[in-house]
């Protein structure tokens, strides 16, 4: 790219992150999305106290989140291989509506004592590669959550390989795109469109996307606050095959565990029937000092603790 072509990003703000909203990573295949995605939640002033929960379009990306998340919170299409009647579009659906309603929940408590939500009853949403499923993408709950989304104590992330996969109603609600990997024209002009033309013209917003673009860095539109910002990648593990890339390809980072420690190492499990969904109401969960936080996986395993 010619020199007089490149503009100066300011580096990445990470106190611009919410414990709730909707953000999209855009990248084709090959762009380290997940990786990225994994790098700005180590950054994330809330990784350490909010719980996460990870929906995966296919076994190779759940793979590389159960290396930092608890694996019963992360979910895969291949664990539906033995359960044909399931369908796991409705399924990842149907828990996510679980999650929001046991947010509704809490929320309604602790307004009922004129509190905020505690960072520690918040939850991470990571939706990887979902966006190729259009039963999911189309289904009018993901339009819900963007209408709403700083209400709903929970943070909606979406990578996506093309921004059509995201509906438009979808695409008024974030309030942050970041963009990795190589963009054609076309696509430039779509995202300036989407995220940028209110407040950047396109000829300057190419410029600063292809800059911030640039050696597997990534670029950041806020469009909150009508600011972009480029975030340089950390250097990888070279290999000579992407595709045989290690799961956490940086030498000197130490890979974090997110989520708070009752995630990991939670108080009790059990099994129930899959087509109960529902979390029954318990007398401890109107205990101000306590709650219960209840999560299934694919197989109907609950997760069970209690968090001040």
């Amino acid at each position: 790219m010619p020199s007089e072509t490149k503009v100066a990003l300011p580096p990445y703000d990470y106190k611009t992150l919410s414990a709730t909203g909707l953000y999209l990573l855009l990248g084709k295949r090959g762009a380290h999305k997940t990786t990225w995605c994994e790098l700005i939640q180590q950054k994330n002033p809330f990784s350490q106290k909010a719980t996460f929960v990870v929906f995966c379009g296919n076994a190779r990306t759940a793979a590389k989140w159960r290396g930092c998340t608890a694996k019963l919170f992360v979910h895969s299409p291949e664990d539906y291989r033995n359960r044909p009647e399931v369908e796991f579009e409705s399924d990842y659906i149907c828990e996510m509506r679980s999650i929001l309603r046991e947010q509704d929940r809490q929320i309604a408590y602790f307004e009922a004592r004129g509190m905020p939500l505690p960072i520690e009853h918040h939850v991470n949403i990571i939706l990887d590669d979902v966006a190729l499923y259009k039963k999911i993408m189309r289904d009018p709950f993901i339009t819900e959550i963007s209408g709403g989304s700083r209400n709903l104590g929970a943070a909606f992330w979406f990578l996506a390989q093309f921004l059509y996969q995201i509906v438009r109603e979808t695409r008024k609600g974030f309030n942050q795109v970041m963009c990795a990997g190589k963009f054609d024209p076309k696509q430039i002009k779509e995202i300036h469109f989407e995220f940028a033309s209110s407040f950047i013209e396109e000829r300057e917003f190419k410029c600063a996307l292809l800059t911030g673009t640039e050696n597997k860095n990534l670029f950041i539109i806020d469009t909150d606050r009508g600011k972009l910002y480029e975030e340089k990648m950390p250097p990888i593990v070279q290999v000579e095959d992407e595709k045989d890339l290690p799961v956490w390809p940086f030498l000197d980072l130490p890979r974090m565990k997110f989520g708070p420690p009752e995630q990991w190492q939670y108080s009790g499990e059990f099994t129930r029937p899959h087509n109960m969904r529902e979390t029954e109401s318990t007398a401890e969960a109107e205990n101000p000092k306590a709650s219960i936080r209840t999560f299934h996986d694919t197989k109907g395993t609950v997760a069970v603790w209690r968090g001040s």
